[in-house]
């Protein structure tokens, strides 16, 4: 097992504790071949931590869009995260007559979203940055990878800072440690 799928195992972990209905939620993963075959023609390649991510769910039920605590967003299937990255390489493409307009870059795919905050992975790099369709910092890259980055969810939830109420996750953000709430990784 890698150390990204250890730490996806150990999220999900934390979200069953905390009551989150995963079951319904959370579809089953892909093979790591399907997920190279489907990335390597838009890439040139499969980042290393693609596989083990769509492995782990290929995103979660589209009737029950479902915001992965504490990311603020919905995880997407690898379908919906190629469809979004195509809509967002032709909303913000590069454009010479606005230096000012947020730009896309090819090598970005999203992996949680949609909406006016996304959370995805450069492929080249295995960063992970986040898009605020509606802030001045987009794209603010918040974590050098996404074992850091799930990680962080991870811990967060851990500390209690969430709990699932019925259908959706109750928390208090002002109760926060600072560095967390400063952290971009949690909404």
């Amino acid at each position: 097992m890698t150390r990204l799928a250890s730490k996806l195992r150990d999220w999900e972990l934390e979200l069953v504790r905390l009551g989150a209905p995963v079951d319904r939620f959370l579809l089953p993963g892909l093979a790591a071949g399907d997920v190279a075959e489907r990335l390597d023609p838009v890439f040139g390649s499969t980042h290393t931590d693609l596989p083990t991510w769509f492995g782990w769910h290929d995103g979660s039920s589209s009737e029950l869009a479902w915001a992965a605590a504490p990311t603020g967003a919905e995880l997407m299937s690898l379908s919906d995260c190629l469809r979004l990255r195509t809509e967002n390489l032709a909303l913000f493409a590069d454009d010479d007559d606005d230096p000012f307009l947020p730009r896309w870059d090819p090598a970005w795919l999203p992996l949680l979203g949609p909406g006016n905050l996304q959370i995805g992975v450069d492929t080249c790099s295995g960063e992970v940055p986040v898009f605020f369709w509606d802030d001045e910092d987009f794209p603010a890259r918040v974590a050098p990878s996404l074992e850091v980055a799930v990680t962080a969810w991870a811990d967060a939830l851990r500390a209690n800072f969430y709990r699932w109420s019925g259908d959706r996750w109750v928390y208090d953000f002002a109760s926060f440690p600072m560095l967390l709430r400063a952290s971009g990784l949690i909404f």
